[in-house]
């Protein structure tokens, strides 16, 4: 054989021996996760196991953990791991080795304790009449949320604020919350549930706060009484609440007592409203301020001053304070007397397009027609019930068109009758007064709402135009009407003349107003009910 016929018998040779060789793989064992994590109550989880080798569990398996073997296909196994319940609140945790041919791998497991949440302390507690500072100690290993019934107000928690929404949603790990609790004197006793809960878990725990009271001497805020209850059945209600009185003036027959049924005499002091008191049920809601320092806004009903005598507030909470008075017929207007505890000539009402008002009158000390009496009279007599509009002259000039047809439309809703547009004495708003014996001084008299020309009113002077304690007739014809009207009471205008009382003045409260005369602010005409 020659040599190159040799060569390529040995190269074919190489090559089939080549091609018969079998090529071996190196081994794996992989998982589709190497952590498992269980809660308390246990369960049953699933790993995917791919391999392709042999493989083993080489470490021991707790008692509580139980592995099942799936077999797939040749390269997947599927490893059920079932746990039992953890009873303990402490949390264990353990590692299985998993063993094959050239090395090894490792599934973590892990098991959270028992989830508990509650009150260390026993279910009822029982405090004294006075400011006290509790804490309660809190059993737990999960967060939590704290709630308090609604109608709580005398508690309050460190960290936590009932009226924030954000602070509802917050979780809490504290093991200890403190309560402060203000003093009970109301009279009665009283409680509140504080509750902890962890809605994942469904783990809640209550506990009950009683709070004894000794005699009932002091007002609570948001708390009401009746100053005068009316001698019909069908009343006009009146509300009077204060801005600026604080926890000092609230003992039974106090300051805050006494300015409340002081300011009612003041609105009846005045005809036509002394004749027909026994109309209304007026009714005084305690209004409790932080601070007394009235005109910044910190106050209760947030008042403040504003340019020249006006005032504005947060009518938003003066008329969320009314409805702390149950049981009133919610279709009847509602008109409210807000004394702010200043001494301070001002004042502003605010008036709706339903008839709802608030007078604003800071307690002036000046003398009249600039004193507290004299605002009332004004504010809550004139603008907050008898819907009337101011009769004094700002300007020399003729109304501007504009102005009439702002009257004319809130006349059309009930509003500001004591004006008219004509001197037309037959025509005239007041026509069945004009020429009437007991009525010589009524006529048309040029001026009102601030402008000299182009408006009227019927006579010459009257509370509207500079606070003195007289309403002109066509005025008291206009709040009479409104006290019948809310009453449901039939009345005519020759009844009302047949009981009408005129009681001008004629004393030093009378107008003689030496040099120029201060106004009290604009009213704050708003038609959106309220």
């Amino acid at each position: 054989m020659n040599a190159t016929k040799c060569f390529i018998i040995l190269l074919l040779t190489t090559i089939i021996g080549c091609k018969d060789k079998t090529i071996v793989e190196e081994a794996y064992l992989n998982f589709s996760t190497e952590y498992l994590s269980f809660d308390s109550k246990g369960g049953e989880k699933q790993v995917d196991v791919y391999s392709n080798s042999d493989w083993e569990i080489a470490s021991e398996i707790p008692e509580w953990i139980s592995v099942n073997k799936i077999d797939s296909d040749a390269d997947k196994s599927i490893l059920t791991f079932e746990l039992t319940e953890n009873t303990s609140d402490k949390s264990r945790a353990c590692q299985l080795y998993f063993e094959y041919p050239s090395g090894g791998n490792i599934i973590n497991i892990t098991q959270s304790g028992n989830e508990f949440l509650q009150f260390s302390d026993k279910e009822n507690i029982y405090l004294n009449e006075n400011d006290t500072v509790i804490a309660l100690n809190i059993h737990k290993n999960v967060p939590y949320i704290v709630d308090i019934n609604s109608d709580v107000d005398w508690i309050d928690i460190d960290g936590y604020s009932q009226s924030s929404e954000s602070q509802m949603a917050k979780e809490f790990t504290d093991k200890q919350i403190v309560l402060n609790i203000s003093g009970n004197r109301t009279g009665n006793v009283r409680n509140a549930h504080i509750v902890i809960f962890n809605k994942k878990f469904n783990l809640s725990d209550t506990i009950n706060i009683y709070q004894i009271s000794g005699e009932k001497l002091y007002y609570t805020d948001g708390e009401y009484f009746v100053i005068q209850k009316a001698k019909i059945n069908n009343p006009v209600n009146l509300f009077i609440m204060g801005d600026g009185f604080t926890v000092d003036d609230m003992n039974i027959g106090g300051i805050y007592e006494e300015t409340m049924k002081q300011s009612m005499e003041y609105f009846f002091s005045i005809e036509p409203y002394a004749s027909y008191r026994d109309y209304f049920t007026v009714y005084s809601v305690v209004a409790e301020s932080e601070t007394d320092v009235v005109g910044g806004g910190k106050t209760k009903f947030q008042t403040r001053f504003g340019t020249g005598t006006a005032i504005s507030c947060n009518d938003d909470m003066v008329f969320k304070y009314v409805k702390n008075v149950k049981d009133i017929d919610e279709d009847k207007p509602v008109t409210v007397i807000v004394p702010l505890n200043i001494n301070k000539y001002a004042g502003t009402a605010y008036m709706y397009g339903n008839g709802n008002s608030i007078a604003l009158c800071p307690m002036s000390t000046e003398l009249p027609p600039y004193d507290f009496e004299d605002i009332i009279h004004h504010e809550a007599g004139g603008h907050a019930f008898g819907l009337l509009c101011d009769e004094y002259v700002y300007y020399d000039k003729v109304m501007p068109e504009s102005r009439i047809k702002e009257i004319k439309e809130w006349q059309e809703m009930g509003f500001y009758h004591n004006l008219d547009f004509t001197d037309n004495l037959e025509i005239i708003r007041w026509k069945d007064f004009v020429g009437h014996a007991k009525y010589s001084d009524v006529g048309a008299f040029e001026g009102g709402y601030e402008y000299q020309y182009g408006v009227w009113r019927s006579e010459e002077n009257s509370c509207m135009n500079n606070n003195i304690p007289y309403f002109n007739v066509q005025s008291r014809w206009s709040i009479v009407k409104r006290i019948m009207t809310i009453s449901g009471t039939d009345f005519s205008i020759s009844d009302f003349m047949e009981n009408d009382i005129i009681n001008k003045p004629y004393d030093s409260r009378g107008g003689n107003i030496s040099g120029h005369f201060i106004p009290l602010g604009e009213p704050v005409m708003i038609k959106n009910m309220k």
